[in-house]
């Protein structure tokens, strides 16, 4: 009997430490309905939907710094996949990554896929590192690759004028 119970413990112990709580539910393969929207630093923000990129203001040119990216369909299965990996369906609708970082931007995260609508809303990441995140590190490491890689690398926005908006910290 004791033998029994102890299998059984470890069998529970095994099954529980290699379980992983932040594991997506999305099917590997990208929906069609896939979409997604995000902001980045205090003024930037792109819709796949839509196609729109924002990145603040020109006031030398007097205009919005706003232009068109279209991802293609093997960009956005890249960038499906990045959402997978950082387990974007598992994580609160709020997320406070360092709370010793005083307010400033919040990273805003919508993502749709089989007709769901998953928002996140991350606070306290703004001027630090991922090695200063002190939780949703995951989800920070898929965040950062698809604006570092796949908005802020195109020549879309590299063409967008001088955000010209001063914020004081």
């Amino acid at each position: 009997m004791k033998k029994l119970l102890v299998c059984v413990l470890l069998l529970f112990a095994l099954c529980f430490a290699g379980c992983d709580t932040y594991m997506t539910s999305l099917p590997h393969k990208m929906p069609e309905d896939f979409s997604f929207s995000l902001t980045f630093d205090f003024d930037g923000y792109y819709d796949s939907k839509s196609g729109v990129l924002k990145n603040g203001y020109n006031y030398d040119l007097n205009r919005e710094c706003e232009t068109t990216l279209i991802f293609t369909e093997e960009e956005l299965q890249e960038i499906y996949s990045i959402f997978l990996e950082g387990s974007i369906d598992r994580w609160e609708e709020e997320l406070t990554v360092n709370k010793s970082i005083p307010p400033s931007y919040v990273i805003e995260i919508t993502f749709t896929a089989n007709s769901q609508t998953e928002k996140v809303k991350i606070y306290g990441a703004s001027h630090i590192g991922l090695d200063e995140w002190e939780t949703g590190v995951r989800l920070g490491k898929a965040y950062y690759r698809i604006v570092d890689e796949y908005i802020k690398n195109t020549e879309e926005y590299k063409s967008l004028p001088p955000n010209q908006n001063w914020y004081d910290w």
